[in-house]
């Protein structure tokens, strides 16, 4: 979250607030329950099942000290933990540690393994994907990528990229492609006026750099569309789906497609609604997405049309009768995993607000598939929770995250069970 790793707010001097939700805010691999066709001119309702009784588990992980963890991401091989200390507010270095897979534990217990460098909040890591494994990008004081390649639960490396630099640079998002001997970089970055706008860089040549939008920028969630529902990569695929506003101001989700060469951008919905923090996945092959509808406490779950290229709604998830809350606004930091060869998504709900961080929230976790869970993760404890991150073992599947109570500047490291498998 993204808007991660994922965040909507800003401490730079560039004006914006992370995206809204979640290091990402900011908030990647599921799907559906059918292929829809075109005949589809009309979302179904949103499931309203019986939610499954359910003791949630919430436990506080991590150092139990002052110690400030904040954009927690986890390796897409479910192997490591990425965060940034952040004690006393002040930002500080980025670590991994390792995930034990049967229990979910971390490795060191502080999660404090390989350290990495100290960089600004805007510059939050986030996983990627290359021919040589799993890797993170950050971006150090000078406005260059770093890379860091976690080799064990406390060793890795860093790698400095030599090319361009800017000191305004923020919030990199590389690709998740296995085949490709370079990641693309997808990250946002000012123009000659000031203006934030979205830019790519082919680390093949990291001396060239792309502009994906230019202009002015629409502003309306009082950030950038394009990191209010942040850009992301689909895991494989080097397509790209972002945040952008139609010519009535509603915001929908444009895709741009790396695969052919040149990229080539489309909107890909036209919902009468505002796509709030939107996640791609592809599953079994198929695109996928799921999101917040406008402000509510409402997710969205739509899938590809193969013959026009527009994602048809499946299925809604409302939580807003059955929360605890006392005014549920706004499901955000949705993330797509498989468990048991179905769908789920697990995503946050604000009180109140749209500012993760700043609002009481409560962790949920919902079926795709056929819409039969609907379940709180998170106890009833009000606490400001953010940026939930799925870990899937062998034995279940478990949701990292962060919270603060009330003023307290540091958030704390938490853990909660799901109900499916042991975990």
């Amino acid at each position: 979250m993204p808007v991660r790793s994922r965040h909507w707010w800003s401490t730079s001097t560039v004006p914006l607030q992370r995206h809204v939700v979640t290091s990402a805010l900011l908030l990647i691999s599921a799907c559906s329950g059918g292929t829809p066709t075109s005949a589809v001119t009309t979302p179904p309702p949103a499931t309203q099942p019986n939610p499954v009784p359910f003791q949630p588990v919430e436990t506080r992980v991590g150092a139990l000290d002052e110690t400030g963890y904040f954009s927690l991401e986890i390796s897409p091989d479910m192997k490591y933990l990425l965060w940034q200390e952040t004690t006393g507010g002040v930002p500080g270095p980025i670590w991994t540690c390792g995930i034990d897979p049967q229990s979910a534990a971390l490795i060191p217990a502080d999660c404090r393994g390989f350290r990495g460098p100290t960089v600004l909040l805007p510059s939050a890591p986030q996983w990627g994907i290359d021919a040589d494994g799993v890797f993170y990008v950050t971006i150090d004081a000078t406005g260059a990528f770093v890379i860091g390649r976690p080799t064990s639960n406390t060793t890795g490396t860093l790698t400095r990229v030599a090319g361009l630099t800017n000191t305004s640079r923020q919030y990199p998002y590389p690709t998740r492609v296995a085949t490709r001997a370079k990641p693309l970089i997808a990250y946002l970055q000012n123009d000659s006026q000031g203006r934030p706008q979205l830019f790519y860089m082919d680390l093949a040549t990291p001396t060239v750099e792309t502009a994906l939008t230019t202009g002015p920028v629409d502003m309306s969630y009082g950030t950038p569309s394009f990191l209010f529902t942040i850009y992301r990569w689909f895991s494989g695929l080097p397509i790209l789906a972002y945040g952008a506003n139609d010519a009535i101001g509603r915001l929908q989700i444009k895709e741009v497609d790396f695969s052919q060469g040149a990229p080539t951008s489309r909107f890909v919905t036209n919902d009468a609604y505002d796509h709030v923090d939107y996640f791609p996945a592809l599953r079994s092959g198929q695109r996928t997405m799921v999101g917040g509808v406008d402000t509510r406490a409402i997710g969205a779950f739509a899938v590809r049309n193969e013959s026009n290229g527009q994602y048809v709604e499946a299925r809604r998830v409302d939580v807003s009768t059955v929360s605890a809350l006392a005014q549920p606004t706004m499901a955000a930091s949705f993330e797509l995993f498989e468990w048991d060869g179905k769908a789920y998504a697990s995503f946050l709900v604000l009180d109140g607000g749209r500012k993760p961080g700043s609002f009481p929230a409560e962790i949920w976790v919902t079926s795709l598939d056929d819409g039969s869970l609907r379940r709180r993760i998170s106890a009833p404890e009000t606490l400001f929770r953010m940026d939930p991150e799925y870990f899937v073992g062998p034995r279940g599947v478990s949701v990292f995250y962060y919270a603060k109570r009330g003023s307290k500047p540091g958030f704390e490291l938490y853990r909660a069970t799901t109900g499916l498998g042991t975990n």
